[in-house]
């Protein structure tokens, strides 16, 4: 099978999803794969040609299959004349967060209207029932997969952390919360800009450094958005997960629809439980290393991005 990638790849960032989407397509399941960086070429010629050439690589690569992994700014119209000309099935996967499911999405209401499928990492049907796709249905729910080639198990690390949190101070809470953990004596080490000085916050870490550092921790904390829809909670869930660490993570609505709650990872809702279950994992390497395990084993057996793939490729009838 031939298949188009679309997104956005001749970047410095490695943490794109259409990079990881790509070369599993190529690796795992020995098709072929051809990457359009549409926002390079977009950025040159404008959004209408950017579109155009689309039709170039079906003609050129005999496309069979079209994956939609980024392609914000897309000329709609045009998608839909290549999708009504060629008979080629369209997919878009969608991984972002909509905050307002009052007033969806112009743009990407369009998007989905030209497409055969849509598959989104929100689960919330209040969300996904605004943008119907080309068959009329509204978009499926998979869970974001880590970003494959890089989170993984490195054995006989050192562990240099107690517990760590990656992420930047976007909300009020996380700044709360963080101050609480930390006058609390919490041997907490954050990782990630925009911290005030005080909170001596290390450099972001990204790909390979991002997966030695989780490797170097005992516990991973994760602090949801704030999005009060079911299942929209980002990939950094299953980082431990992919590395074998043992995560404690904040409550987000239908996270008991993928996880359970002491087998896979700790769940917290306040701040003094966030306290609890990080400590309980700190004082009882047993247990800690059990969570870990079992947490590492539900990644490997559900979540990998092959696995996703194959579900998603399965839905469209395409293997």
């Amino acid at each position: 099978m031939n298949v188009l990638v679309i997104g956005t790849f001749n970047t410095s960032r490695q943490n794109r999803h259409e990079l990881h989407v790509a070369q599993c397509l190529n690796q795992d399941f020995k098709y072929s794969v051809f990457k359009y960086d549409y926002r390079e070429y977009m950025q040159k010629y404008g959004s209408l040609k950017a579109t155009i050439e689309i039709e170039n690589y079906i003609k050129k690569y005999s496309i069979d299959l079209i994956i939609i992994v980024s392609g914000r700014g897309l000329d709609i119209g045009v998608l839909n004349k290549i999708s009504n000309k060629y008979k080629i099935t369209i997919i878009n996967w969608f991984h972002d967060y909509f905050k307002d499911n009052i007033h969806p999405n112009a743009w990407f209401k369009e998007m989905c209207s030209v497409c055969d499928y849509s598959f989104w990492t929100m689960g919330d049907e209040r969300l996904r029932k605004h943008y119907l796709t080309k068959k009329g249905d509204i978009p499926f729910y998979l869970p974001t997969p880590p970003y494959y080639y890089y989170f993984h198990p490195i054995k006989n690390i050192e562990k240099k952390y107690d517990v760590i949190f990656l992420g930047s101070p976007h909300y009020q809470y996380r700044i709360e919360l963080i101050s609480y953990l930390l006058n609390s004596g919490l041997n907490l080490h954050i990782f990630g800009s925009g911290w005030p000085s005080l909170f001596a916050a290390h450099k972001n870490v990204y790909n390979e450094k991002c997966n030695e550092v989780i490797n170097q921790s005992k516990v991973v904390l994760n602090i949801n958005m704030e999005v009060p829809y079911e299942l929209c909670f980002g990939d950094r869930y299953f980082y431990h997960m992919a590395t074998g660490i043992a995560g404690v993570n904040q409550y987000g609505f239908g996270i008991e629809k993928l996880f359970t709650d002491g087998y896979d990872m700790l769940v917290w809702k306040t701040k003094e439980e966030c306290l609890t279950q990080i400590n309980k994992l700190l004082y009882d390497s047993s247990y800690r290393n059990k969570i870990a395990e079992q947490g590492y084993n539900t990644y490997i057996e559900k979540y990998t991005l092959p696995q996703t793939l194959t579900k998603l490729l399965e839905r469209c009838g395409c293997v």
